[in-house]
C-alpha cells in the first residue's frame, strides 16, 4: 500500500494523492456515523483532472444499496459527489462539478432516520440534495483516497482499493450531527472552528498523514 506525499499545492500544504495511493485508519468507522445516524463531513480538495468516480473519504464497503458510503470529488452526474450504491441514494454535483485547478470546500450532511435529507454544499452553496434512508455498514475500515471492495468481517487491512482520488486534500472533518444547510454554509465559510463535536478531525491533514498507518485516528468531543 502506497502512502501519499505531503506537499504545497496552489499555496496550501496538503496530502497529495497520485491516483494509486491511499491512507487507511487503524480503527474502524465510529458507530456514530453508521446505520442511519446523522453526519456532517467537511473536506477541502484540489484536483488537476476530475475523473468520473474519485472517492475522498470512505467508511463502508461497496456492494449493497444504501449501505455503502463515500464522499467524493468526481464528475459523474449520478455518484460524483456522494456514493451510497444505488441511483436512488447516490448524488452527483447537480449544479456543477467544482472546477479543476482550484481549491474547494465541499460539505455533506445527512439528517439520518427514515426519509432523511442529505445535502451537498460546494463553497457554502447548496449543490445537490435528496431524501433517502440509509443503513450504513458498521465495523468497516476508514480510508482516505479510495473506496474498497470486501467483506466487512475480514481482518483489518484486507481491502481491495478501487476508485482512487487523484488530487490534494487540505482538510477533513467528520461530525456525528446533521446541520441545516444555512448553518452549514456559515460553518464552511467561517475561518474558525465554531462546532467542537467532531469525531474525526484532520484540520491539518498533512500533520496527521504519516500517522494513519501506525497511529490512531484523532477522536474527540
Amino acid at each position: 500500500m502506497i502512502i501519499p506525499i505531503v506537499a504545497m499545492v496552489d499555496g496550501r500544504k496538503a496530502v497529495v494523492f497520485d491516483g494509486d495511493d491511499l491512507l487507511k485508519a487503524n480503527q474502524n468507522a465510529p458507530a456514530e456515523i453508521t446505520g442511519n445516524n446523522p453526519y456532517k463531513i467537511i473536506y477541502t480538495v484540489w484536483n488537476e483532472s476530475i475523473a468520473s468516480d474519485e472517492e475522498v473519504f470512505y467508511w463502508a464497503k461497496r456492494g449493497t444499496n444504501n449501505r455503502h458510503t463515500a464522499v467524493c470529488y468526481g464528475s459523474n452526474s449520478i455518484y460524483g459527489a456522494v456514493a451510497h450504491w444505488g441511483t436512488s441514494a447516490d448524488m452527483g454535483f447537480d449544479r456543477g462539478v467544482p472546477q479543476a485547478h482550484s481549491w474547494h470546500t465541499i460539505a455533506v450532511t445527512y439528517q439520518g432516520g427514515t426519509n432523511g435529507a442529505e445535502y451537498v454544499l460546494t463553497n457554502g452553496q447548496i449543490n445537490s440534495n435528496e431524501i433517502k434512508t440509509l443503513d450504513i455498514w458498521p465495523n468497516n475500515p476508514m480510508t482516505v483516497g479510495s473506496a474498497y471492495d470486501g467483506d466487512p468481517d475480514v481482518p483489518p487491512g484486507t481491502i481491495t482499493p478501487v476508485y482512487f482520488f487523484s488530487g490534494a486534500l487540505a482538510k477533513l472533518e467528520v461530525y456525528n450531527v446533521y446541520v441545516r444547510p444555512a448553518n452549514l454554509a456559515m460553518i464552511v465559510t467561517t475561518p474558525v472552528n465554531i462546532n467542537g463535536d467532531f469525531i474525526i478531525d484532520f484540520r491539518d491533514v498533512a500533520l496527521f498523514a504519516n500517522n494513519w498507518m501506525a497511529g490512531p485516528v484523532l477522536l474527540g468531543n
